[in-house]
């Protein structure tokens, strides 16, 4: 499976439920919808941010992709404008 044209696909991270003692219900509100996480699988040829590459770790709202099964994972089909930030892993953290 590869991505094509500006378009990325995610693995989609599960959200926690708590964030120590907290607990972090969905929002139903889209204004307020937190963003979520997820690794790359495949990055189309015409995406053009290098930091965006397969293994790494990304921030996007849920609402700007498409949910999709294939052979029995769930994922996420992006536009890479729809990225919000591509985060740090843990071994390039300050």
């Amino acid at each position: 499976m590869r991505a094509l044209r500006d378009l990325v696909i995610v693995r989609k991270e599960k959200a926690p439920e708590r964030i120590g003692l907290i607990y972090v219900p969905e929002s139903s509100d889209d204004e307020m919808a937190p963003p979520y996480t997820g690794e790359v699988v495949s990055v189309g040829p015409m995406v053009q941010d290098p930091d965006i590459a397969e293994g790494t770790r990304v921030a996007f709202n849920d609402l700007a992709g498409q949910l999709f099964e294939y052979e029995g994972e769930s994922l996420v089909l992006l536009a890479e404008k729809n990225i919000a930030a591509v985060l740090k892993k843990d071994a390039e953290a300050d």
